[in-house]
């Protein structure tokens, strides 16, 4: 899933070669995508969509919040022949920085925040990301972006919690304004 994920992104990246210049300090960013998110097995799998508001502080430092809502079936559900559907959300403040100029704009970033939902415990998180915005126009960009986050219940759970994480992926559109 991933892999195919990738190479959408891939290719829609490849589609915005030619296009404008990307943005500049004072520009907010509104981006909507579609994302999922597997535990480190993938033996539970959700699908949803995010919502992402942000403002460029620099020509290259951005920072926002983004709110995900997953809904799938888990892996022992569908093993006991049961289909009950489960939402899982995440609400995360983040702050990213793009390196170099022009139509494409790789990142990186760091996030925090929390987890809730029926099959997560209302939980902290933070985690690291990585991403690529491809501009098609001057103002509106695709984008591709993974994270992986952890879960923590107080600071105590930071070291003994890094293995326990989720990978989220996400491919979307977004505009500059």
């Amino acid at each position: 899933m991933i892999k195919q994920t990738a190479q959408i992104g891939a290719l829609a990246l490849l589609l915005t070669a030619n296009a404008f210049a990307g943005p500049t300090a004072g520009d907010k960013t509104l981006v909507l995508s579609g994302s999922g998110s597997s535990d480190k097995k993938f033996d539970s799998n959700f699908f949803g969509g995010n919502a992402e508001v942000g403002y460029f502080a620099t020509d290259e430092l951005q920072w926002g919040v983004r709110q995900s809502l997953n809904v799938g079936t888990t892996r022992a559900a569908l093993n006991s022949g049961q289909t009950k559907t489960n939402w899982n959300a995440a609400t995360r403040v983040f702050a990213d920085y793009h390196f170099g100029s022009g139509a494409v704009l790789p990142f990186v970033g760091a996030n925090i925040g929390g987890f809730y939902g029926d099959t997560v415990s209302n939980t902290g998180s933070a985690g690291l990301e990585l991403g690529i915005k491809g501009y098609v126009l001057e103002k509106t960009y695709i984008t591709f972006q993974a994270e992986y986050d952890y879960l923590f219940n107080s600071t105590d759970d930071f070291s003994s919690n890094f293995d326990d994480g989720a990978v989220f992926y996400s491919l979307g559109i977004g505009f500059n304004f």
